[in-house]
């Protein structure tokens, strides 16, 4: 869901670029009208995904303090975007006006890169199997095939418990 959200906000940012590089009304109409689909795709995907993965993908000792570090990380990263931002924008500075779209589609493809990489997937994870994965430094792209040991005892108390006979029924007279 996350690489998914990703790709859509790449595409739309690139869209939006290239809308914002025709001079007239219909390329103005379509660069506001990517941007808005970007607004939706962000709250839809990554916007809400992001909180949740740093959150619950950290081992249970480091959660607190890697949610800290991804919190203040955020913060600083969009506050330096919001100064920098109205520069590369408006006229008598930058001037990309709409094609600034082509600036953060640049680095929604790393994003894409590095969500791929490494951000593992954890469906269907206990976080005693996400402590477990990461003690044994299960690389992030075997996360999904790797069996730990609390699915090996599950599947082995699944097949005893298939394999005994079932309870005879004691019928008293």
């Amino acid at each position: 869901m996350f690489i998914g959200g990703c790709i859509a906000l790449t595409t739309l940012l690139l869209c939006m670029g290239i809308a914002g590089s025709v001079n007239n009304t219909a390329g103005v109409t379509a660069a506001v009208g990517f941007y808005t689909m970007y607004n939706f795709f962000y709250n839809v995907g990554v916007g809400s995904n992001v909180y949740a993965i740093a959150g619950e993908i950290p081992t249970s000792a480091l959660r607190t303090k890697t949610l800290a570090v991804s919190l203040i990380s955020s913060n600083a990263v969009n506050t330096m975007w919001s100064f920098v931002a109205p520069y590369m924008f408006n006229p008598g500075y930058g001037n990309l006006k709409a094609k600034v779209g082509f600036v953060f589609g640049g680095f929604m493809a790393f994003f894409i890169v590095g969500a791929y990489l490494y951000v593992p997937e954890t469906r269907l994870r206990t976080y005693e199997e996400l402590d477990e994965l990461f003690m044994n430094r299960v690389p992030t792209r075997h996360f999904k095939s790797y069996v730990t040991v609390a699915e090996r005892r599950a599947a082995e108390a699944y097949a005893a418990k298939e394999k005994a006979p079932a309870p005879e029924a004691k019928v008293e007279v």
